[in-house]
């Protein structure tokens, strides 16, 4: 078992109180209740536990899996890392009404805004194996001046941020949301495809995991209405519609991992058929992220000015567009996000 892998395993633990159930239905009684050691009242499950109990766990998984990044890294062995990055963005993301903005400027802003650059640094050092359409990395073939500059500048993030004296910052930060107020965070700088999107704020009163399956019932439903908007977005190849259909993967993709954080907000009579239906969901989002690689490549092709490439691919784009749309009906991927709703607990 790797570092990422048991030290993600260990954020499951401390949040469930316990190892995952391998067998029976839980009970709904509390199913929105933490066990986390802070006593008893609503303080303990609020939105601010909520944060406490995934967030900092979450950034020690960061903070392990940076050791990978030495001067011989190579862009396929990024993925996970990457995964755990964006994984603990969200978390900063669901949990920003938990943490105070500090006495100069947004200090939350500005942990989001550095994990954003990460996250988009490390993207562009990967997408020189993505690129390439091969699945063995031993077959990728990496230009290796372009490898050592992408890797400088990711050396370059990685660096300041995995610094301890940053870390004890960013920990002691992180670590110390508020259990029973929400802090205003204006709307522009709110996260776009989480609250912003579903039109949201965090309410004081409700727990932290019933906060979050309301955000997710309010996702599936923004989805369902952008569904029917997909086939009209016209030619990926051009810059805009590119855009209009990555925001929607962001959206579906913004749900899977709300569904996959937090499994407990499925009511537990449903868990089978919720299940299925995510299964629909996480093939949805393979599907728009293949096309979304060949968009990539497309603009890569472009800026490289090799028009016989971008040609042969802006051909496959539209093909494997009519492909996915074609996909979206047979699966009812609307009936899917509907019924999918319906398994969130209140």
């Amino acid at each position: 078992m790797s570092k990422l892998t048991a030290l993600t395993s260990c954020c499951l633990v401390y949040l469930f109180g316990c190892a995952p159930s391998t067998g029976g239905e839980p009970s709904d009684e509390g199913w929105d209740q933490l066990d986390i050691g802070k006593g008893d009242g609503s303080s303990a499950s609020s939105y601010g536990a909520l944060a406490l109990a995934t967030v900092p766990a979450q950034l020690e998984v960061v903070r392990v899996g940076l050791e990978l990044v030495d001067d011989d890294v190579l862009p396929h062995e990024t993925k996970q890392l990457r995964k755990e990055i964006g994984k603990l963005r969200d978390f900063v993301d669901l949990f920003a009404f938990a943490y105070k903005p500090g006495k100069h400027g947004d200090k939350w802003k500005d942990v989001r805004d550095e994990l954003d650059v990460g996250y988009e640094t490390m993207g562009h050092f990967k997408d020189l194996f993505d690129v390439q359409d091969v699945v063995d990395p031993t077959d990728a073939v990496y230009d290796e001046d372009e490898v050592a500059e992408l890797r400088d500048e990711l050396r370059g993030w990685s660096d300041v941020y995995a610094a301890s004296e940053h870390q004890q910052e960013l920990s002691a930060y992180l670590g110390a949301p508020s259990s029973t107020k929400l802090h205003d965070r204006p709307k522009d700088d709110q996260p776009r495809f989480y609250w912003q999107e579903a039109g949201l704020e965090p309410d004081a009163k409700l727990s932290g995991l019933k906060n979050l399956a309301r955000l997710q019932r309010e996702l599936l439903d923004e989805a369902s209405r952008d569904l029917a908007d997909v086939p009209e977005i016209g030619k990926l190849t051009k810059a805009s519609n590119a855009v209009a259909f990555h925001d929607f993967r962001k959206r579906v993709r913004s749900i899977e991992k709300l569904a996959t954080y937090f499994p407990q907000m499925t009511k537990p009579n449903d868990s089978e058929q919720a299940a299925e239906l995510l299964e629909v969901i996480i093939e949805a989002v393979d599907r728009y992220g293949t096309l979304n690689d060949q968009i990539v490549r497309f603009e890569r092709a472009k800026d490289d000015d090799d028009d016989d490439r971008a040609d042969e691919l802006e051909d496959a784009i539209d093909e494997e567009f009519e492909v996915l749309i074609e996909w979206q009906e047979d699966v009812d991927l609307d009936e899917v996000l509907e019924d999918l709703r319906s398994t969130v607990r209140k």
